[in-house]
């Protein structure tokens, strides 16, 4: 009886650890996911930035302002 108490021990720690080792791989490529999410959406705004400037710098028009164009310091 103790061989057999024994086995079915190995199988539940053998099962642990598959069901831990398919969350951790799941949780890995979702992270991977995420993070290709996240630089699709930077380089998106990163192109559209560059548009806009390159846009406003050919028109000599003030479309992105900075900070000295829109600041009044009265002397």
């Amino acid at each position: 009886m103790k061989g057999a108490g024994q086995l079915q021990e190995q199988v539940q720690r053998s099962v642990s650890q598959i069901a831990v080792g398919y969350l951790v791989s799941r949780m890995s490529g979702l992270h991977q996911l995420a993070s290709a999410m996240l630089v699709i959406i930077f380089a998106a705004v990163m192109l559209v930035a560059g548009h806009l400037y390159i846009e406003s710098r050919e028109n000599g028009s003030a479309r992105i302002p900075t900070a000295v164009q829109t600041a009044y310091f009265p002397l």
